[in-house]
């Protein structure tokens, strides 16, 4: 897990007074994910934050906000569910916790990933391609790729 930055203004707060920040966890080419609470539930998930280099950006924003409309129709147990989604000062989604994998699909992904080459300036998409090539090995978007 990433260490918190000292000046993380999300941490300890409460999310349009639902999900409360309690740690950064990771931070990546899209965004920033923290593990939360749902207050009123006391059930831990996780929220993803559009970067804010990315949260002014129409076509991002239409990006992210198509991320979660597809994550939230995969229903497999190699997929985490999307719970929410909306606008704070930033987009976000609310997604499943989850601590740890087995998956012998992703440790098959984790050993081709270092073989991605990026050329200069470009964006590392490689996190995205690996959800979608576990996806497609498993069967399971051809439903949202061909609807």
């Amino acid at each position: 897990m990433s260490a918190a930055l000292p000046d993380d203004p999300r941490l300890g707060s409460v999310l349009q007074g639902r999900y409360k920040i309690l740690e950064r966890l990771a931070s990546g080419a899209m965004g920033v994910v923290y593990r939360a609470e749902r207050v009123q539930l006391g059930r831990v998930v996780a929220v993803k934050f559009l970067h804010a280099t990315f949260s002014q950006n129409v076509d991002w924003i239409r990006r992210f906000e198509l991320e979660a409309r597809t994550m939230s129709r995969l229903e497999h147990p190699h997929c985490v569910s999307v719970i929410d989604f909306g606008v704070a000062d930033s987009p976000f989604i609310v997604m499943d916790f989850v601590t740890a994998t087995t998956d012998p699909y992703l440790n098959l992904w984790r050993r081709f990933l270092p073989m991605v080459k990026l050329g200069p300036g470009a964006i590392d998409l490689s996190p995205m391609v690996g959800t979608i090539v576990l996806l497609l090995v498993a069967g399971i978007v051809s439903g949202i790729i061909a609807g």
